[in-house]
């Protein structure tokens, strides 16, 4: 009887463990759902971190998006490109920009660059109400809601 106990127990442990793991595979799945469109376009976001790091102070990158078009400020010179989202994936086409060139502050420029150049990398897009990142391996663009321009 002890025994018949010991294997019951034993089978109750397996059986909730296999349940635990499988609820949380379905729990990690519901976290990667799909990302609302409607949402990321219905703001203008402000660009706070890249790769966990301020922007240069008195300077301004923001973004918006809109029926497939990715926009914003990049600093000096504004920029465009298509985007599609699916799921939570990101793909941003080729980064266009207009030309001028700001001298202050320091490292505008440098700044701006790396900026378009990872935009025009991302492959992943996180959404919250007032936050948005987007992500690629290693480079992570983070962004605040701007309610005083929301849409």
């Amino acid at each position: 009887m002890s025994s018949m106990k010991s294997t019951l127990t034993i089978n109750l442990v397996l059986v909730f463990t296999v349940l635990f793991i499988l609820t949380g595979c379905n729990m990690e799945t519901n976290n990667s759902s799909e990302v609302d469109v409607q949402l990321l376009e219905s703001r203008q976001w402000k660009l706070n971190h890249f790769n966990q790091q301020p922007l240069i102070p008195n300077t301004s990158i923001t973004i918006s998006f809109s029926k497939g078009r990715v926009s914003g400020n990049a600093g000096a010179n504004s920029y465009f490109a298509s985007y599609t989202v699916e799921g939570q994936r990101l793909s941003v086409g080729p980064v266009a920009s207009t030309k001028l060139f700001k001298m202050k502050p320091e490292g505008v420029m440098d700044q701006e660059q790396r900026f378009l150049n990872a935009l025009a990398k991302m492959s992943r897009i996180q959404l919250n109400n007032d936050s948005l990142r987007l992500i690629d391996e290693g480079i992570s663009l983070e962004f605040e809601v701007m309610p005083e321009l929301s849409k």
